[in-house]
């Protein structure tokens, strides 16, 4: 039992909580991972952000908690929005581009998450013209280390690799506007 009360004790508390019997406790990880494969990547970073949200509680007798944005600013979430529909919309169409590129592979084979990484990165080499190539290539490589398997950022990274040469000689990846150099 605390010897004081307080806020900061409180969090203390509340983070303690989530370290030890949510974040490090291999029973509820497990009834997640049930629930979805996903939440054993998602478990560190969920933890994370309850916890800077609880220390940056003050002790306010106001209602209203607020919690952490989940976007950085407006147009981080309008790229967001726009990236998510235009990739759907294209998915057909993304996902023959991705059988054509990966003919010794059986696509339906391939890994789910590599799909949806190689089909969000097709449409934004395609669809944003003022994001680099080798940002976006890098950027999706990344996502791939952290999100799928242990061999997905080679195979990714060929994949994009080859896709956005062959897009760039067929002029269907146009990159304009500041800081692009030549386009790439």
């Amino acid at each position: 039992m605390a010897e004081t009360n307080s806020i900061q004790s409180d969090q203390k508390l509340c983070e303690r909580f989530f370290v030890e019997m949510v974040l490090n406790n291999d029973l509820f990880e497990s009834e997640l991972e049930e629930q979805s494969i996903y939440w054993n990547d998602d478990l560190d970073f969920v933890v994370s952000m309850v916890i800077k949200t609880i220390k940056k509680v003050k002790q306010d007798p106001s209602p209203n908690l607020h919690l952490l944005s989940l976007y950085k600013d407006d147009e981080d979430r309008d790229y967001t929005i726009k990236l998510f529909r235009k990739t759907i919309l294209k998915h057909e169409e993304n996902h023959k581009i991705i059988e054509s590129y990966t003919k010794n592979w059986d696509v339906e084979r391939v890994a789910l998450m590599d799909v949806l990484i190689l089909e969000l990165a097709i449409t934004e080499l395609t669809d944003f013209p003022s994001i680099p190539i080798k940002v976006t290539l890098n950027e999706y490589i990344e996502l791939s280390k952290y999100y799928s398997t242990k061999r997905s950022s080679t195979f990714i990274n060929g994949v994009l690799d080859r896709i956005s040469k062959d897009f760039q000689e067929d002029g269907r990846i146009v990159k304009a506007g500041r800081g692009l150099l030549d386009g790439k």
